[in-house]
């Protein structure tokens, strides 16, 4: 993992946090293909957020 992958995490979850979401977790994974028809290493993000609910939400459970 290289310095750049990390400003784009720290981006996206700037990003998302502006929009009013609560970042909770992030993980990265790096994974470095060794098959023929992918080579190099391939990242993937997951990012976990949460936001808070309007009363009026048609989707909230109550």
């Amino acid at each position: 993992m290289d310095d750049e992958t990390l400003r784009e995490q720290r981006r996206l979850v700037e990003l998302i946090s502006k929009e009013g979401w609560n970042v909770t977790n992030v993980e990265l994974s790096v994974f470095d293909y060794q098959l023929p028809d992918r080579q190099g290493p391939e990242v993937t993000m997951t990012i976990t957020a949460k936001k808070p609910c309007d009363d009026d939400n048609p989707y909230r459970v109550k």
